[in-house]
């Protein structure tokens, strides 16, 4: 009974200590294959896009971000492929990169067989300073149009699903080249099925979105459409399909570069 009474008290102490290494991940639903959060975290978001009747994007992100200290810069990704056309690659062309009001170097690859284009921003030789630091990012991005029989859309992720931060702001301005006749938007992940965007306004041409609090890793997407007069895309072979509701948006994603 004494040897049985220790091993019955050895299981349960075991038990007891698994239990208690478990059970946050249990109660908060968290696994250890789930990627790991960033420790910088975007305090204002801030994107101003303007699309022309051609399908051609132009795009200035305005990023400000807490860093603790120990990153030199950031990865900014962009997925290239587009889910209605594969013979379509939507490649950005880098305008300029700046920190701080500052010039930053910056390096242009290739990743996943050519799929993404990636800006690796920053000096390997140094890290940041602790506090907050201003990136702008400017690009330009063709065919990012849909074309129909009557009108066209604009289906774009305008905050990546790829930011591993929180974003305790986020700003986000859409200038179409038409009036807008029908907008929908959401926070999440999944055509329709995301939390509907908490603002979002309207104005002719140009569209306004706020967003807060997003946790790492959340998109906010935007579909808008309007009228024009049927035109083909410069860099198209021919009319682009219409949008389908399974269909992802391009997508951009970014990472923290530790």
């Amino acid at each position: 009974m004494g040897w049985f009474g220790r091993g019955l008290r050895w299981l349960t102490a075991a038990i007891v200590v698994a239990l208690a290494v478990l059970w946050p991940l249990v109660f908060t639903g968290e696994s250890t294959g789930a990627p790991a959060s960033d420790p910088v975290t975007i305090t204002d978001y801030r994107a101003d896009y303007h699309v022309d009747a051609d399908g051609n994007l132009d795009a200035t992100e305005t990023i400000t971000a807490r860093f603790p200290g120990d990153r030199h810069g950031i990865f900014r990704y962009w997925d290239v492929t587009n889910p209605n056309s594969p013979r379509v690659r939507q490649e950005p062309t880098i305008t300029s990169i700046r920190m701080d009001d500052g010039e930053i170097p910056y390096e242009l690859q290739w990743s996943g067989r050519d799929r993404f284009r990636v800006a690796k921003i920053g000096d390997p030789d140094r890290y940041l300073d602790y506090g907050e630091h201003v990136f702008e990012i400017r690009y330009t991005v063709p065919g990012v149009l849909d074309p129909g029989d009557t009108g066209a859309q604009f289906y774009w992720n305008v905050i990546a699903p790829g930011w591993d931060n929180v974003i305790e702001r986020a700003e986000i301005t859409v200038t179409l080249p038409a009036a807008v006749t029908g907008v929908q938007c959401w926070v999440g992940r999944g055509t329709g099925t995301g939390t509907p965007c908490p603002g979002i306004h309207a104005d002719a041409t140009r569209l306004t979105i706020l967003a807060a609090g997003l946790a790492p890793r959340t998109p906010v997407t935007v579909r808008a459409g309007w009228t024009w007069r049927r035109r083909r895309a410069p860099n198209c072979p021919g009319p682009i399909a219409g949008i389908r509701s399974s269909a992802a948006p391009c997508r951009a994603c970014s990472r923290w570069w530790g």
